[in-house]
């Protein structure tokens, strides 16, 4: 059943193009086992037995090589007690706002971005599956849901795969969106106030 879900939402990851080939990765928690996708196979071709299960110290228990990216799918486990499914995408429009140094919390434009992902935080480049990347991006996560990382796209950390999902594709629109609007110099956006009323409703 985990595998199953896991393997149904990296292909709806490559059908609706918020991945690529064999990049990006997910991740299900589940009684304090870790299920991953593996380490360098194409996402939209994955059967229940590629899935690679690891435990939360790393330990691989199936023989599967999991992504290389697991480092950080563990510290962001380690981090947030209220996760139980994390998706690492190299979407198009969120890849390029993770390349610009945006303040997104004076990016308050949409009122159902800031109830479904919060305000998102953003990393610099660390070298990909690297230990320093991964205690980067988990810290970052302590205090936001999505995270757009330099040079190597996003990740989106929800209560089920579900949610990690539906935060992937309001990332995606949010970061379109921001590409386009960032030198407008009249956008009307949600005050202050009025944000942290939504984001209470988180």
């Amino acid at each position: 059943m985990l595998k199953a879900k896991i393997i149904k939402y990296s292909k709806l990851l490559y059908e609706k193009g918020l991945n690529l080939a064999m990049s990006g990765n997910i991740s299900i928690l589940h009684d304090k086992l870790v299920y991953i996708t593996p380490h360098g196979m194409f996402k939209s071709y994955l059967r229940p037995e590629d899935i690679s299960i690891i435990r939360l110290d790393g330990e691989v228990l199936n023989n599967i090589q999991p992504s290389a990216e697991y480092r950080m799918h563990l510290e962001i486990y380690r981090e947030r007690k209220d996760i139980s499914s994390i998706i690492h995408s190299h979407c198009f429009y969120s890849s390029i706002i993770g390349l610009l140094p945006l303040d997104f919390s004076d990016f308050r434009i949409f009122s159902e971005s800031l109830i479904s992902i919060g305000l998102p935080a953003r990393t610099n480049y660390y070298m990909p599956s690297s230990a320093e990347l991964a205690k980067k991006v988990a810290e970052a996560m302590k205090a936001s849901n999505v995270v757009f990382m330099a040079n190597n796209g996003v990740t989106a950390a929800g209560g089920d795969i579900v949610e990690a999902y539906c935060r992937i594709e309001s990332a995606e629109f949010y970061a379109r969106a921001v590409c386009f609007l960032r030198k407008e110099p009249d956008i009307k956006k949600i005050s202050k106030a009025e944000a942290e009323r939504l984001l209470n409703l988180l």
